[in-house]
C-alpha cells in the first residue's frame, strides 16, 4: 500500500486523461483512473478535480487524489469541502463524484 502511495505521489504532476461522456443525468467530465475505472465529476467541478492526480484503490473501491503537496484526499471530500458532514454514494459507485450521486446528512 505504501509503494502504491509513493508511485502515486511521484506520478502526481501527470494529469489524468479526461473525457466529456453523457449518460441520463446529462453530460460530465470522466477522468481515466487506469485498469478500465474512471472518476466521474460534474463540469461545475471540473478546475478543482483537473488540479489533482487521482488514483483508484481496489481494496476500498474508492478513488483519492493526490495533492501538489503529497497529501491524499478522498474525491468526495475534495469536491464538497473538509468541513462536508457525512456522505454516501447514492447509486454505490465511489468513483461517481457528481454532486447529484452524493449526498450528505
Amino acid at each position: 500500500y505504501l509503494w502504491q502511495l509513493q508511485q502515486s505521489a511521484a506520478r502526481a504532476t501527470t494529469a489524468n486523461r479526461a473525457r466529456v461522456a453523457l449518460d441520463a443525468g446529462g453530460p460530465y467530465l470522466e477522468l481515466d483512473l487506469g485498469d478500465g475505472h474512471v472518476l466521474k465529476v460534474d463540469f461545475a467541478d471540473a478546475s478543482l478535480a483537473l488540479a489533482v492526480y487521482w488514483v483508484y484503490h481496489p481494496s476500498t473501491n474508492s478513488v483519492f487524489g493526490i495533492m501538489p503537496t503529497g497529501k491524499r484526499v478522498k474525491a468526495h471530500r475534495l469536491l464538497l469541502g473538509p468541513d462536508a458532514p457525512g456522505t454516501t454514494h447514492v447509486n454505490g459507485d465511489m468513483t461517481d463524484n457528481r454532486r447529484g450521486n452524493l449526498r450528505t446528512w
